[in-house]
């Protein structure tokens, strides 16, 4: 069974917010939505809320699902958020906001980008 994990995906002015991961293990300096691993008996907005206060200090408001995709390790749920206070890198190397067209240029984990590439197929529609 794949590990549920929950991303927030902030968007403001054609930009997107992402975090780089520091040294060290799975995906190490790829560019990324923040998030993490939702805990038994927390509901995927709870998740975000929790990993987003411990990776960024940061409080969110948490919106509707964008995407949900899946690889053999996780299946990673993408929800809309906007950040209630500056995030801080915390556990992230390095945080940004990148302009969409900017991000296919970065180093993503495989399912982080299809993420933005549904995002940029949901703006295309617009």
């Amino acid at each position: 069974m794949a590990l549920r994990v929950v991303c927030g995906v902030a968007q403001k002015d054609q930009m997107l917010f992402l975090a780089r991961r520091g040294p060290g293990g799975r995906h190490a300096g790829l560019w990324e939505f923040p998030g993490g691993k939702v805990e038994p008996g927390e509901s995927d907005a709870q998740a975000l809320k929790r990993e987003l206060q411990e990776e960024l200090a940061a409080e969110v408001r948490v919106g509707k699902q964008l995407a949900a995709i899946a690889d053999e390790h996780i299946l990673l749920i993408a929800l809309e958020i906007d950040f209630l206070n500056a995030p801080r890198a915390i556990e992230a190397e390095q945080i940004k906001w990148y302009p969409i067209e900017a991000t296919k240029a970065l180093p993503m984990p495989p399912c982080d980008r299809k993420i933005v590439q549904t995002l940029q197929g949901l703006q295309n529609r617009l």
